[in-house]
């Protein structure tokens, strides 16, 4: 996989940077792993838990997280995959990723008020999740250009990502040519788990990849 797919769709992503800051690191780190506020279920994890719900008992091998952040949704899957690839657009995101994954916890601080940071950390072992942490793999990769390595996944999840895309058709149409299992079996079935807000999160001209859809939507896609 690329280590940098930055210069290749710069010019489609002017707010790709945000995502490479110190603070965008922590408010993410946050939001997938910090305490629930007035009882909303953590997203990562409801939504890996609705996904293994459709499943319906059958089982998963391999999984890939696309759009992957600071990885809580890689580490739930890894829960209930053999083995996860898991890539973000962020290089400061997948180093949070890889330094959670080999310290099994990573620091980081909460804005309270002004400058001031309220520190906090997050422990796989406190979320039940280090036990199987290790068969993940990040990486630096970009969903509208595929690397043809990343194929034959029982499950693609992709969460909070569509919206966020410079060229969302480019990554739903790789969806099928590379990326799901050629050979599904009676105890397994294909997912391709997708939840976006919609906010498209991305510049006006390139709203000619855009196709409707202007509420929020979850779909679970079998094969």
């Amino acid at each position: 996989m690329s280590s940098s797919p930055h210069a290749a769709s710069e010019a489609f992503t002017p707010g790709s940077r945000i995502y490479e800051s110190d603070a965008s690191v922590a408010q993410y780190l946050e939001f997938h792993f910090g305490p629930a506020v007035f009882g909303v279920p953590n997203f990562p994890q409801a939504c890996i838990d609705a996904a293994v719900r459709h499943q319906e008992g059958r089982s998963w091998r391999r999984g890939l997280d696309a759009g992957c952040a600071v990885g809580r949704a890689s580490f739930e899957l890894a829960k209930h995959c053999q083995h996860v690839d898991a890539f973000d657009f962020s290089a400061a995101f997948v180093a949070a990723c890889e330094r959670l994954q080999a310290a099994g916890q990573l620091g980081y601080g909460v804005p309270t008020e002004g400058e001031l940071l309220e520190p906090r950390t997050v422990s796989l072992a406190a979320h039940g999740l280090a036990e199987t942490a290790e068969r993940v793999q990040f990486a630096v990769g970009d969903a509208c250009r595929i690397d043809p390595q990343l194929t034959s996944y029982d499950v693609v999840f992709a969460g909070n990502l569509i919206d966020r895309l410079y060229e969302p058709l480019a990554f739903l149409d790789g969806i099928g040519t590379f990326w799901m299992s050629p050979h599904p079996t009676a105890d397994r079935q294909d997912a391709l788990v997708s939840f976006a807000s919609m906010a498209r999160l991305v510049r006006e001209e390139t709203g000619s990849y855009w196709r409707g859809s202007y509420l929020p939507i979850l779909f679970v896609l079998f094969k």
